[in-house]
């Protein structure tokens, strides 16, 4: 983040971020408490460019917003999902969750396991969500609503793959994810995987993401696609 040619201060209690435009005093904090706040490829830009102060909700809930964030915008969640993700709730800010994903539908609640095991990978941020959802009429309609929201995204993107590799994520900026479906009738179970690093899309970088959006800057400008040059 130190490394953006148009940040001019950095903290790293409640403001993650604060800068002036003119008299303009604008800042992106950790929570749910802006004018906006939540994934940025799920926002409308014009109220993070308008917005004073922009929420940003945390690890667990960035990549909640990936793996089910498109299926609650679609209505298609039956029962309450589940996840299982190597970060605690409290690094991840597990707080957070259910107001990001609330911004983009109906939902309701989720629970969130956290592997205990101590031989976990934690070098990386990464959730397996799943979700039983209503049979589309078509399952290339699924791909569809993640190619919807991500498809034109500079830091999230699909994976097509038998597993995700951390290693596609380390030093990166971006998030990848991984899609799975049990299909059955009426109901499918549909699966998500999501890997990012923790000063990629989940950390330093998706902040900067976010800044860029509010100034109407080149989203991934100031971003390097090897973090490790800045971080």
């Amino acid at each position: 983040m130190r490394g953006h040619p148009l940040v001019g201060e950095v903290t790293t209690g409640e403001h993650l971020l604060t800068w002036s435009q003119g008299d303009w005093h604008r800042s992106i904090q950790l929570g749910v408490d802006g004018d906006a706040y939540g994934l940025v490829e799920m926002i409308d830009n014009n109220p993070m460019v308008c917005a004073t102060t922009f929420g940003w909700p945390g690890p667990l809930a960035i990549l909640h917003a990936i793996a089910i964030g498109p299926l609650v915008r679609a209505g298609l969640i039956v029962e309450p999902p589940s996840s299982m993700s190597n970060i605690t709730p409290e690094a991840g800010h597990k707080e957070f969750v259910g107001d990001t994903l609330g911004t983009l539908g109906e939902f309701e609640s989720m629970t969130i396991f956290t592997e205990m095991n101590e031989d976990v990978d934690r070098s990386y941020a990464g959730i397996s969500a799943l979700a039983e959802i209503r049979t589309p009429e078509r399952l290339e309609d699924l791909d569809d609503l993640y190619e919807e929201a991500f498809g034109r995204s500079f830091f999230v993107r699909e994976v097509h793959s038998d597993e995700l590799d951390a290693s596609e994520v380390k030093g990166k900026p971006g998030a990848i994810y991984r899609l799975r479906i049990t299909p059955d009738d009426p109901i499918s179970l549909f699966r998500i995987d999501v890997l990012a690093d923790h000063e990629g899309k989940v950390g330093a970088a998706g902040i900067v993401h976010a800044f860029n959006v509010m100034i109407g800057c080149e989203e991934s400008f100031g971003i390097p696609a090897n973090l490790s040059a800045v971080l």
